[in-house]
């Protein structure tokens, strides 16, 4: 009778540490997501960033541009890429705190019709959001605006194709 009792206290302390492990993880992504939109919120408002331009031809059919904002240290604290296309542009915004990339937003904007056709007008936007944690993808909102954490296959695909392009246009910068 004293095994029951036994087997039960074991079970019931596992169950106990998985859920509080899953509890503090949570609170720490939160913090860190707390965090990461307190550095993306301070570097948007900021108005003396000074800005370097680059004009991206070889990315998309209608070209695009590459614009560096860096802070007073001349350390790059955003990055935004535009790409051209005949029916729709992409944006990529990458933030970063102190030379490591925190937050991506990635917008896809599709238009109705070519854009050297009159009066074109966007018919759907996706967005992405991405939060990375010392170089970690921590939380990806989707455009269904679902919030993933885990790192499951198609979690760590996202956060590899984040991660080489960020690295890929941050090589432009020329310091």
């Amino acid at each position: 009778m004293q095994l029951p009792k036994v087997i039960t206290l074991i079970i019931s302390l596992a169950l106990l540490l998985f859920y509080s492990r899953g509890v503090y993880c949570q609170v720490n992504v939160e913090n860190k997501v707390k965090q990461i939109k307190e550095v993306f919120a301070g570097i948007n408002s900021s108005e003396n960033l000074s800005t370097e331009k680059i004009d991206l031809l070889e990315y998309s059919s209608e070209g695009g541009e590459l614009t560096f904002f860096f802070n007073h240290n001349s350390s790059i604290i955003k990055m935004v890429v535009w790409h051209y296309g005949e029916t729709g542009k992409i944006v990529k915004e990458y933030y970063l705190h102190d030379d490591q990339l925190i937050f991506a937003f990635f917008r896809e904007f599709q238009y109705d019709k070519p854009i050297y056709e009159q009066s074109s007008e966007i018919v759907r936007i996706v967005e992405n959001r991405y939060y990375f944690s010392e170089a970690n993808l921590i939380r990806w909102i989707n455009s269904d605006d679902q919030i993933l954490q885990n790192r499951n296959p198609l979690f760590i695909e996202q956060e590899e194709v984040v991660m080489r392009s960020f690295r890929d246009y941050k090589k432009y910068f020329k310091f």
